[in-house]
């Protein structure tokens, strides 16, 4: 059976909605729960990020009894099918640890991102200096950058709606299952809005797709006559059966 987590991310823990932990093939709650958390952190982290996350995670782990009770009386609105099913628990005191983990992240992604286009502007403006790259190329080049740009750019944007709005939810201990999950499925949707914007942002992605439209709508049909044979255009789908 497939993992389906519910993820309450106002109290930093998880709740399967499909796996039985008392069934022998499933996985320990635990290790879903790790499991979701590492997925969670690999769309929008380095892989450093993980790594580090999981291993002081697991220094952080409550007492599991003890941290039920104080997230439920927290969170009194929690569905009761969610308190009788198995919870686990990898941060009860999460605010600072989670302001530290997110400056942390961001301070990651930025240095690289900085570090990498800024080497790679640096190099195309050495290279077109020292006459060693053509105008033409030069001009390729920068029209790449600026698609490249884009590309990143606009679902960085998308995703970090969702992100923000439930950072400031986690800090302010406000708990809201439909913000989450509605969080968590526009988050899901970066992998369809990087894309749609590549295929606007680069022309050669932008021509094929289009091409392969117009060939795939319209193709060419030989007609044979007993007198002559000719070539007609047949647009897809026009063709209907006779009864």
């Amino acid at each position: 059976m497939p993992i389906r987590p519910l993820f309450l991310l106002q109290s930093m823990c998880m709740y399967n909605l499909n796996v039985r932990t008392s069934l022998p093939y499933s996985m320990p709650i635990p290790v879903q729960t790790y499991m979701g958390d590492m997925e969670t952190c690999l769309v929008g982290s380095s892989l450093f990020c993980c790594i580090l996350v999981f291993v002081l995670l697991t220094r952080l782990v409550p007492d599991q009894e003890l941290a039920k009770k104080n997230v439920f009386k927290r969170l009194p609105c929690l569905p009761k099918y969610i308190r009788e099913e198995n919870i686990f628990i990898f941060l009860e005191d999460y605010k600072w640890t989670f302001i530290i983990f997110v400056t942390a992240g961001l301070a990651i992604a930025i240095s690289e991102i900085s570090f990498f286009a800024g080497y790679l502007i640096w190099n195309i403006y050495e290279q077109f200096k020292e006459n060693k790259m053509s105008k033409k190329t030069y001009q390729m080049q920068r029209r790449f950058f600026f698609a490249l740009i884009v590309q990143v750019t606009i679902p960085f944007i998308f995703f970090f709606g969702p992100a923000f709005v439930l950072g400031i939810a986690t800090v302010n201990d406000y708990y809201n299952q439909t913000l989450n999950n509605q969080a968590l499925i526009i988050v899901s949707c970066h992998g369809f809005i990087s894309t749609i914007v590549m295929i606007i942002a680069h022309r050669p992605y932008r021509e094929v797709l289009l091409n392969w439209i117009i060939h795939n709508r319209f193709t060419l049909k030989k007609v044979d006559s007993p007198q002559e044979s000719a070539f007609v255009v047949v647009k897809r789908g026009s063709i209907r059966p006779i009864v």
